[in-house]
């Protein structure tokens, strides 16, 4: 894993450890025998672990994607049409091309995405397709997975359904694997309040022991569960570094790295979160945040990009006055993009 500083950090998984992910696996999918799996990942992705062993570990098949049709998804998805491929983990930017590739009849029964935030945006076509499909027909299973290598792989879980491509925010990550803890927690090891942001930390069988040869690092990483009572006191805890907010129902929405807060005229400011609130605007499919300037002057600048881009509407104050106003009834003036 390399995480934001780029420099590459070997993650010593155990036998342990995938097998807790195998099981949870099992558990929360009920993955067969009868599956057909797709291998299209590098061997460097942590997700190959997820694709090789969650295929040979529930004795199903596995066809391994050469490089080229990896890419390409018409000739992945005539792949997956030959070889009636039924488990599909790809990114969203891939899968947004995939769609419109796929069969009426096709295959797939479960289509897991990750390594990226979902854009409601992207989900539309795919139920347009498939979400209206004979109710006497097998479903066709979606899911948005969120996962670090230092507790193998995946941690948590959302069944994407129809209402999720009509909502104004990200996908949720959802919930915590069976056999894995996920908390949010404040700087002093806490739970934060409900709706609150905090970071994310994952717990259990599933998490690492540490890094390879880097012990300060483990040491900053890695701990103990705060929160475990005694029988699971001897697993550790992984702070991932990123944040997310709880919703009222459990469901977990993921905001953004922890490392990329900045200081704005004396105010800590973590961009991911007012980029969340933009993208619940009404009207606005993606958005970020970028700091303009130095010391004194810095100051904060937020970019929208509209669901239907329309250049006499959407150029200059006409699109950003608006928006801005919104966000003044969400958040304090100090997060407000001035431009």
């Amino acid at each position: 894993t390399s995480g934001s500083t780029g420099r590459p950090k070997g993650v010593p998984i155990t036998h342990r450890n995938a097998q807790s992910l195998l099981a949870a696996g099992r558990e929360a999918f009920g993955f067969t025998a009868e599956d057909v799996w797709t291998f299209a990942h590098s061997f460097a992705f942590d997700y190959s672990v997820w694709e090789i062993w969650g295929a040979l570990g529930n004795g199903a098949s596995l066809v391994v994607v050469d490089r080229e049709t990896g890419r390409d998804p018409r000739g992945l998805a005539r792949l997956i049409a030959d070889e009636r491929v039924t488990v599909l983990s790809e990114t969203p930017a891939l899968f947004e091309h995939l769609v419109p590739e796929l069969g009426d009849d096709t295959s797939l029964r479960r289509v897991f995405l990750g390594g990226d935030r979902l854009d409601p945006a992207i989900l539309r076509p795919w139920f347009a397709r498939f979400g209206h499909r004979d109710p006497t027909a097998p479903g066709i299973e979606l899911y948005n997975l969120y996962g670090v290598t230092e507790a193998t792989v995946v941690s948590t879980y959302h069944r994407v359904r129809e209402e999720d491509a009509r909502a104004d925010r990200p996908v949720p990550i959802g919930r915590a694997l069976p056999n894995q803890r996920v908390y949010l927690l404040g700087e002093d090891d806490r739970p934060v309040p409900l709706g609150a942001t905090g970071q994310l930390c994952v717990a259990g069988h599933a998490v690492a022991s540490g890094y390879h040869d880097r012990d300060g690092l483990t040491a900053e990483r890695f701990g103990a569960d705060p929160l475990a009572g005694p029988s699971s006191a001897a697993f550790p805890l992984y702070r991932t570094g990123d944040l997310a907010t709880a919703a009222s129902d459990g469901e977990l929405h993921f905001l953004g790295r922890a490392d990329t807060q900045v200081k704005v005229r004396g105010f800590r400011v973590e961009p991911g979160e007012i980029e969340a609130a933009l993208r619940e605007t009404p009207g606005v499919r993606s958005a970020t945040v970028t700091v303009h300037g130095s010391g004194t002057a810095q100051r904060l600048v937020g970019y929208a990009v509209p669901e239907a881009p329309d250049a006499a509407h959407t150029a200059g104050p006409v699109l950003t006055e608006p928006l801005r106003e919104l966000l003044r009834a969400r958040l304090p003036e100090h997060m407000v993009p001035v431009a």
